[in-house]
């Protein structure tokens, strides 16, 4: 049979890269058909191509073909009657409106366009077939193509290549999630599913897998039931307020569909332990472990262990005879929180830029310290009405809080996260800062950065590796002590040597700039000491901590993107005055700290509640759009404030506990023991021997220095040994 031109041509008019095929071998009859994958052939190349004899026809799905996807069903379609009936029972007017054609082998071809452009090719459903994995379900996206009618025993059966329809993402969604439900192979997602705690019994992962709540944890941490069909229990993920499932439950196995379902990847399956892991415990098994077991899950030590336990049983009494709350709030409480304000609009920005998107450890302080730059400008047509004595500093400011001297919105973030992240990917915070004029140079010395805001006294810096500048014997270490006087103070006088001209003095009657700082986590372990936490340079720091991410960067519209965090910064910009607060604004929030929390982390959660909670609560407090001039606190927005305030010092326990005042060798051999304690966690629960350590804890270090550190460890109560394995028996502050 030969392919009718005039067939072709229509397929081109209505939108379609349209190409000859090789039925057969499916594929193009082309030597070359990638620039067909950017666009639609000419009408002279149609004529061309099919004027001639061919056989069958093919399109190019993707953004050729104004962003057309098919979903494929392979081995005979037997799986296309099933998912017929789930998207029927959810949205039959949208089934009948999809093109529908039959393939030569009885499978099936589901045609539509969307709103937007499409992924490349996913597998949707999987499963065993005669002792193979056998592809069921599977989409033709972005650089694929199918065979379609008029070629031959292609049968158009519902529809036609004329009038496809254009499909919203919510609409899509039903369609694919619809596809997975079916699918029958799932990788595990546990690579340590129980913890060992003891030499003998039922271990409390296991226990938890048995009877542990994970519906109710689920649910705790924002994923929302939806409906029980087949046994199968489905949810949907956090931040999706409307729409088809993104995981389901069954058999206590928790099946993640979507991906964008961090901590969570998709197409794995989780048991009930590495669901309490994931989302209580930072990923980190033995944390999980020590919890559980304080919680009466597993069975409890023997009396007759050859291993002396006393240390590790004082310590797991102190570190869990109170509950620590702020180590309760996730992720998900604070996206809730954030719903419908400017801030949580900017985070949802920052966040598309991957897929999955950016964690919120790595946008939150992205979109902090743009509401900072835009909260804390001067006012430059000040009102007299302030009568104020002092024309410096936050006096000058548009916007001033009103505690003890005033405050400024102004804020310093760090974000302890690997060079290889993706925390930077879209580039939209130096686009956005730029913008507006806030762009400050980072890599010069105490005078460049003064110079630099005398001329920009609201902007942010954004340093990229902190590590200079923490080090007493490097150059820049001398701008830390600048910017620590102006963090609050708002203005500066200072006489800086001139290189061989004496002495130039620099001053600005306003400055408060807004700092964004990144750090990798094993330097910020080596160069931090105890002192510069508590009264230096990092004592003005809100933490954050990047968990470990593997995300792409995302096609997003990068103008639009910036139009859009423009207009919440604006947002910010309008507001103006004075903002009342309470004298004993966050008092619980205070007595709970003094009471449960480390010693060592006072000033930390101190300067959290003083200074960063009314500037957290500001900024809190603008709703989504709204360009009023008034800042209005209520109880609700200090009740958010409260919760974001304890998962910034969560975040800054885990980072800071850790830190001790020491020399460089001292501090050099604690980090060999963390690599030494994460190698063993990787071999739990059946233990990891000497050569296991060595491979994934050796570099850097010699076999003499890991066999003492490993007996330090036990010494510590940290590891235990037996039968020539190590076992991991509890994570110590600021390890996890």
């Amino acid at each position: 049979m030969r392919i009718p031109l005039e067939t072709a041509k229509t397929y081109r008019d209505y939108g379609l890269s349209v190409l000859p095929a090789k039925r057969k071998e499916k594929c193009p009859a082309l030597k070359s058909w990638k620039a067909y994958q950017e666009r639609r052939p000419t009408e002279a190349e149609v004529n061309a191509w099919f004027s001639n004899a061919h056989e069958a026809l093919c399109i190019v799905t993707g953004k050729a073909s104004e962003n057309l996807e098919i979903i494929d069903f392979d081995n005979g379609g037997e799986l296309f009657d099933p998912w017929s009936n789930l998207v029927g029972d959810r949205a039959k007017p949208l089934l009948d409106r999809l093109v529908i054609e039959q393939t030569p082998s009885g499978g099936w071809h589901v045609i539509y366009r969307c709103d937007a452009e499409v992924s490349g090719n996913m597998k949707l459903a999987q499963g065993q077939r005669n002792g193979k994995l056998t592809t069921l379900i599977e989409t033709r996206g972005a650089g694929g193509l199918f065979l379609c009618a008029p070629t031959p025993k292609y049968e158009l059966l519902q529809g036609d290549f004329t009038t496809i329809p254009t499909l919203t993402e919510n609409q899509r969604d039903i369609l694919l999630s619809s596809a997975k439900q079916l699918n029958e192979h799932w990788i595990s997602a546990d690579p340590e599913p129980v913890q060992r705690t003891s030499s003998s019994g039922l271990l409390p992962g296991e226990d938890f897998n048995q009877r542990g709540d994970v519906k109710a944890l689920l649910e705790k941490h924002g994923w929302k039931y939806l409906y029980n069909k087949n046994d199968n229990d489905y949810y949907r993920r956090p931040g999706k307020d409307h729409g088809s499932c993104s995981a389901s439950l069954k058999d206590r196995t928790f099946f993640v569909f979507s991906s964008n379902a961090a901590p969570f990847e998709p197409w794995k399956s989780y048991s009930p332990f590495a669901v309490y892991t994931l989302l209580e415990c930072y990923g980190e098994y033995s944390l999980a472990a020590g919890e559980l077991s304080s919680k009466g899950y597993g069975d409890p030590l023997p009396d007759n262990s050859d291993v002396d336990i006393s240390a590790i049983l004082t310590s797991s009494t102190k570190e869990t005879e109170q509950k620590k709350p702020w180590r309760e709030i996730t992720d998900a409480d604070v996206i809730a929180l954030l719903e419908g304000t400017s801030l949580g609009a900017t985070v949802k920005l920052f966040s598309a830029v991957t897929r999955p998107p950016l964690p919120l450890a790595a946008t939150l302080p992205k979109a902090i310290v743009l509401a900072g730059c835009a909260l804390s400008e001067k006012d430059n047509a000040r009102s007299s009405d302030l009568n104020m004595i002092v024309e410096e500093g936050v006096t000058l400011a548009r916007l001033r809080i009103d505690t003890a001297g005033g405050l400024a919105s102004n804020c310093y973030i760090m974000l302890a996260a690997p060079s290889t992240s993706g925390k930077d990917i879209g580039n939209l915070l130096d686009l956005t800062a730029k913008r507006y004029g806030w762009k400050i140079a980072s890599a010069g010395s105490a005078e460049g950065i003064a110079d630099a805001l005398v001329k920009t006294n609201n902007g942010l810096i954004t340093i990229s590796e902190l590590q200079n500048w923490l080090d007493p014997r490097h150059w820049q270490h001398k701008a830390t002590t600048f910017l620590t006087e102006v963090f609050n103070k708002g203005s500066f006088e200072h006489a800086f040597s001139a290189r061989g001209h004496g002495v130039s003095t620099r001053s600005a009657r306003f400055c408060f700039p807004s700092i964004i700082a990144h750090i990798q986590p094993e330097i910020f372990d080596i160069v931090v000491n105890k002192q510069d936490i508590s009264s230096g340079f990092l004592g003005r720091f809100l933490f954050c901590r990047m968990p470990d991410f593997d995300g792409r960067p995302a096609r997003i519209d990068l103008d639009k993107s910036v139009r859009e965090l423009s207009l919440r910064i604006d947002a910010f910009r309008g507001k103006r005055g004075l903002v009342a607060i309470p004298e004993d604004y966050l008092g619980g929030l205070f007595k709970m700290f003094r009471e449960l929390s480390h010693e060592k982390m006072y000033s930390s959660w101190k300067r959290l509640i003083n200074e960063y909670g009314p500037k957290l609560a500001v900024m809190l407090s603008v709703a989504d759009l709204d360009f009023s001039q008034e800042v209005v606190i209520t109880d609700e927005v200090w009740r958010k404030t409260a919760v974001l305030l304890q998962w910034f010092f969560a975040h800054a326990e885990r980072m800071l506990m850790g830190v001790d005042d020491g020399n460089e060798f001292t501090k050099l051999r604690e980090r060999l023991f963390k690599k030494i304690f994460k190698a063993v966690l990787r071999f739990s629960p059946k233990g990891a021997l000497r050569s296991d350590i060595s491979n994934y804890a050796g570099y850097g270090s010699t076999r003499k220095e890991r066999d003492e550190a490993l007996a330090e460890l036990v010494e510590r109560g940290i590891l235990s040994y037996a039968d020539g394995r190590y076992f991991a028996d509890k994570t110590p502050p600021g390890w996890g």
